[in-house]
C-alpha cells in the first residue's frame, strides 16, 4: 500500500499512534516506580499537532487541526493503573482564560 495514494482508514493510524503513547506512559511510570504519574488531557479525547495555529498562548501556537493525531487511551491508563490521575483541559474558541496574547 502507497500511503501517499492509497486510501487507508485515519481512524486505525490515530489509534495507532495512541498505543505508542500509552507505552510511552507505561515506561514513565515504571521509571517513576512509587511516585504518581498525573497527566493532562483535552476533553477531545485526543491530541493534535501541526495545522495553523487559531490562537497563542505564552507556551506557544495551539491548534486543533491535526497534522499528527494522536488518540488518548485513558480509560485504559485508569484502568491498568499506567496513570494515577488525570487532569482535564478544557480551552474555548479564543484558547484558555489568561493564555491569550
Amino acid at each position: 500500500m502507497n500511503v501517499r495514494k492509497d486510501k487507508f482508514d485515519s481512524a486505525k493510524w490515530y489509534a495507532l499512534h495512541g498505543e505508542f503513547f500509552t507505552q510511552f506512559l507505561q515506561r514513565v511510570k515504571s521509571e517513576l516506580k512509587d511516585k504518581p504519574l498525573v497527566v493532562g488531557v483535552p476533553p477531545e479525547g485526543y491530541l493534535s499537532y501541526g495545522g495553523r495555529p487559531y490562537w497563542t498562548g505564552i507556551l506557544g501556537y495551539f491548534s486543533h487541526a491535526p497534522a499528527v493525531r494522536i488518540n488518548l487511551e485513558w480509560e485504559k491508563w485508569l484502568r491498568e493503573g499506567i496513570v494515577d490521575g488525570l487532569k482535564l483541559y478544557v480551552s474555548v474558541t479564543s484558547g484558555p482564560c489568561g493564555l491569550m496574547r
